[in-house]
């Protein structure tokens, strides 16, 4: 599946770049500083951005999933960019302000079809109260982030053994109301990822696009994955999906960062 995913990207990004003229760039799973799974194709010119979205089979089975990846990315690119779903389902976004196109990998015209969406402007008919509602979503990421690096200040790195080397976190609910997960190893960068559906449905209303009052969750391990290039991109990452990420160290230093995220990590 990962193969013909990126054998996808390749042959849509290859008509694109064919087909219309010099002025527009495409690039396929392109980086953004925010988020941890990107688009599959982005497309940027004089009609505007346009991101193409290709399912895996896990999201295909896990819908929530790939609505939390939808989230994120809408949030992360500016919000005039056009969405286009691949073999998505319809109703998945029925309660969505604005709904993604879909379309079907089989059908013979997918390319052409992907490069009419690409050609024509999008109308401005974003609803009311959007740009008010991204700056409180981009206020609220600056504070969320700001603590988790207050947090990673805490860290003693032979403090806490590492006792599994995978699995899922031990989740418990923290003085506050702050939704807390416990790994007691070194998580891999998808068991962070797999946080990210509890936050974006804790954080965002189910239109993707106007966040809530609750505050941040608080995610706690011996230490955290880095990506190459950009080593701090889970700590970023995870406060933009409502998570912050600090050292797992002793229950005082626990209880002192839940009321940090309980006081600044939410919308006041």
């Amino acid at each position: 599946m990962r193969d013909s995913i990126h054998k996808r990207r390749r042959e849509i990004a290859d008509y694109i770049c064919r087909t219309l003229d010099g002025e527009h760039v495409v690039v396929t799973t392109p980086d953004h500083p925010l988020v941890m799974r990107p688009v599959d194709v982005l497309v940027g010119g004089k009609s505007g951005i346009t991101a193409v979205v290709i399912p895996t089979a896990d999201e295909l089975k896990r819908s929530k999933l790939l609505h939390t990846r939808l989230t994120l990315n809408r949030l992360a690119l500016p919000p005039e960019s056009k969405f286009i779903l691949i073999d998505a389902q319809p109703d998945l976004f029925d309660r969505s302000a604005e709904k993604p196109t879909v379309l079907a990998s089989d059908d013979p015209e997918l390319n052409r079809q992907i490069v009419s969406i690409i050609s024509h402007p999008k109308p401005f008919n974003m609803h009311a109260g959007i740009e008010r509602d991204r700056e409180l979503a981009v206020r609220r990421f600056a504070d969320t982030y700001r603590v988790a690096r207050v947090a990673q200040r805490f860290r003693r790195p032979h403090d806490i053994p590492y006792v599994r080397s995978s699995g899922r976190p031990a989740r418990d609910i923290l003085p506050g109301g702050i939704d807390g997960a416990f790994f007691d190893f070194k998580p891999e960068t998808r068991d962070v990822v797999n946080l990210y559906i509890d936050g974006v449905e804790r954080w965002f209303t189910p239109d993707g696009d106007e966040p809530t009052g609750n505050p941040a969750g608080l995610a706690l391990a011996p230490d955290y994955p880095r990506v190459p290039g950009d080593p701090d991109k889970i700590i970023r990452a995870s406060a933009f999906a409502g998570w912050v990420f600090a050292p797992l160290y002793s229950s005082r230093s626990r209880d002192v960062v839940g009321d940090m995220v309980a006081r600044y990590a939410r919308l006041k």
